[in-house]
């Protein structure tokens, strides 16, 4: 997996500068094996998943500060097998999912009702992230906002018989785990 994870830190250097943020990229298990069509299909979607945990996971200087947080963010990378399949993890540090801003959205687009919410477990909120046009940003930004949203990463991610998981905690971080097959030919 090294052939495609050896790209990112020098786009975390790139997004990190442009956004003004301090962010240390932890690289493990790179020498996990996957073929490489799977790997070409799920670089996109990694991709897209640490260019959002630099821009809206990840605070600035300034609010790390404020909740004693070092002053730079922390992402990992990581990959381990897993008997036929590969867990690829993109963790961060950063805020989390704010959970109460994806209900609000999420009722608002009419994918929830209130009645609903107290039945759903939290993983299932944060799920709505994966919902086409899901969006909790304020603003639309050229680093993650540019039209390609979460559900595109779900469906890639299932096209190549991958499963993507988020877990989360406010104030602590997010987890985003793909379980993919070794090879397309499974």
């Amino acid at each position: 997996i090294n052939q495609g994870f050896k790209k990112f830190p020098r786009i975390v250097r790139e997004i990190s500068r442009k956004l003004n943020k301090k962010i240390r990229l932890t690289i493990r298990g790179e020498h996990t094996r996957i073929s490489q069509e799977m790997l070409d299909a799920a670089i996109p979607s990694l991709l897209h998943m640490i260019r959002n945990s630099i821009d809206h996971g990840i605070e600035s200087a300034d609010e790390r500060a404020a909740k004693n947080k070092p002053e730079s963010g922390e992402i990992t990378l990581s990959a381990r097998q897993k008997k036929d399949r590969v867990i690829i993890e993109i963790i961060d540090d950063g805020q989390g999912l704010d959970r109460e801003r994806i209900v609000e959205k999420a009722i608002k687009n009419g994918l929830l009702s209130r009645k609903q919410l107290a039945d759903l477990a939290e993983d299932e909120i944060y799920n709505f992230i994966f919902s086409p046009g899901f969006s909790t940003s304020e603003q639309v930004s050229d680093v993650s906002g540019r039209g390609v949203g979460m559900d595109v990463v779900l469906t890639e991610i299932k096209k190549i018989g991958g499963v993507v998981s988020v877990y989360s905690e406010k104030n602590k971080g997010c987890r985003f785990e793909l379980d993919l097959p070794v090879s397309l030919k499974q």
